[in-house]
């Protein structure tokens, strides 16, 4: 009794007061911190989806179904072509010499009336009316452009909760890079609660679309080439198996040049990064109650059958067929700070943390390009191929750490994998199964990172820019997507 008395009493005093205020203040600081990360994290997905969902709502209510420009910069194909006028901003040192030398001149862009002979206004009008085509031009050659039109589809495909102009940085970088030969499709036809409904039937109607576009180009265009951000790349890897020829080996009916994404959970979510602070029933319960694609992305639709993000790895079907018809695959990944997708399944490997460090402390690094792009080392030579400091941590500039190039494997290892899934008690066995079958194909991989205390990186490695607050927030990527630009424009830039 004596000793819990003594104990109240040191509790009740000034001293211990005090202890136990500075705590309460730390933990609500903490807490209110962990809330504003959150929500700066997720607020253009809840944002998005709002706007999207009361644009369709009020197109429903007034009838609306004719062309629609998503923003001022861009217009409908299937009358004008008008292109962007110069983009604002820039990636500082870290830009690429060419496109530094392409900002010189902000009359790079200009509206122009050129119109493919083949472009069919009913075929046009039946894009989704938040979805943009838009074709380059060449500095200086407003009126004087060639008749044969665009020779090369880019089709940039937003992810989960995401609208368009998600990926219009990217858009204008590609259009000033390839000029008059590129036709840029971003397709509308995902947005709101679209995206919620599964990855087979958004990437069907991204299919439909660009099965319209082409059917309006067809004498002109000759190549494609697909980019995915986030959900998008999954969504670009279904599309193309949808639109592939095997015995011409097209995507519809065009040649495949670059498979290019971004942050994409190719391995899905939920062991891995932020999310995997979170109990697997708490895993359960959110995907269940967010719809299909959710169920898809946390490898919970095994209903009778393997999740779908493992069939689509597997190289006896024609998922991986489909993907190795393109000249290149590339798979950018943010090494830290990204709340939603996590460096390992960006990157398709399941190990990557350990593989990271491993390939760091062992000084095996690949041929550096000396391009321009990241922080410069000790002695002045570019960082890319190698790594610039220590990767995490909250100090530093945001930077490329490391491209490489990863030859294909072998499809024993997956079938390899695929046994060891069904005696293991390993909670990572599927993922390993899927990281197997896409390694079948050689990929071309670009390590990200943006250091700080905020995980915001999911957003800018694709520079999201739909109004002067989230340009805030993410202009920081505009570098990386103009090296994904440069990425997928070269074979146009060397013509």
């Amino acid at each position: 009794l004596g000793s819990c008395a003594h104990s109240s009493a040191r509790i009740g005093s000034p001293a211990g007061s005090s202890r136990m205020l500075i705590a309460s203040l730390v933990y609500k600081c903490f807490a209110a911190v962990l809330v504003c990360l959150g929500f700066a994290s997720l607020f253009p997905v809840f944002r998005a989806t709002t706007m999207s969902l009361a644009h369709n709502a009020t197109c429903n209510a007034i009838g609306f179904r004719g062309n629609r420009s998503s923003s001022k910069d861009t217009a409908r194909v299937g009358g004008s072509h008008c292109s962007f006028r110069g983009s604002k901003g820039g990636g500082g040192s870290r830009r690429s010499p060419r496109l530094a030398r392409a900002n010189t001149d902000n009359s790079n862009w200009e509206s122009t009336d050129h119109a493919s002979a083949s472009s069919s206004p009913r075929s046009v009008k039946s894009l989704s009316p938040r979805s943009t085509v838009v074709r380059g031009v060449v500095a200086g050659a407003a009126g004087h452009q060639k008749s044969n039109g665009p020779t090369h589809l880019y089709v940039l495909v937003h992810g989960l909760g995401g609208i368009p102009d998600d990926l219009s940085f990217l858009e204008r970088c590609i259009l000033r890079n390839a000029g008059q030969s590129a036709l840029v499709l971003k397709p509308g036809c995902n947005v709101a609660a679209k995206s919620f409904d599964g990855v087979p039937n958004g990437a069907k109607r991204v299919a439909t679309e660009i099965a319209l576009v082409v059917a309006a180009h067809e004498k002109s265009l000759t190549h494609i080439s697909l980019v995915g951000n986030s959900l998008g790349g999954l969504y670009a890897r279904y599309c193309a198996s949808v639109l592939y020829d095997p015995s011409t080996n097209t995507v519809a009916g065009l040649i495949p040049r670059h498979f290019l994404t971004t942050a994409t959970p190719h391995l899905g979510v939920g062991p891995f990064g932020y999310l995997g602070f979170f109990p697997s029933a708490i895993r359960r319960l959110g995907g269940s109650l967010m719809g299909t694609t959710m169920k898809q992305l946390l490898l919970l639709d095994t209903d009778n059958t393997s999740p779908l993000l493992q069939q689509m790895a597997d190289p006896s079907k024609g998922f991986v067929e489909a993907l190795g018809a393109f000249r290149t695959r590339c798979a950018y990944a943010n090494a830290t700070n990204d709340f939603l997708v996590a460096y390992e399944t960006a990157s398709l490997d399941p190990d990557a943390g350990e593989t990271l460090r491993n390939r760091k402390s062992s000084g095996k690094f690949y041929k550096p390009n000396n391009n321009g792009w990241g922080d410069t080392s000790v002695d002045g030579k570019s960082s890319i191929g190698g790594w610039a400091g220590s990767v995490g941590g909250f100090a530093g500039a945001a930077r490329i750490v490391d491209e490489r190039r990863v030859p294909a494997e072998s499809s024993e290892r997956f079938q390899k994998a695929l046994k060891a899934s069904s005696s293991t008690g390993d909670s990572q066995r599927v993922q390993r199964v899927i990281a197997a079958g896409l390694r079948t194909l050689e990929w071309h991989h670009v390590d990200v990172e943006f250091p700080g205390v905020a995980p915001l990186a999911h957003n800018k490695i694709c520079a999201l820019q739909r109004d002067p607050v989230t340009r805030w927030l993410f202009s920081e990527g505009e570098f990386v997507v103009e090296h994904q630009a440069e990425f997928l424009t070269r074979s146009e830039q060397r013509q």
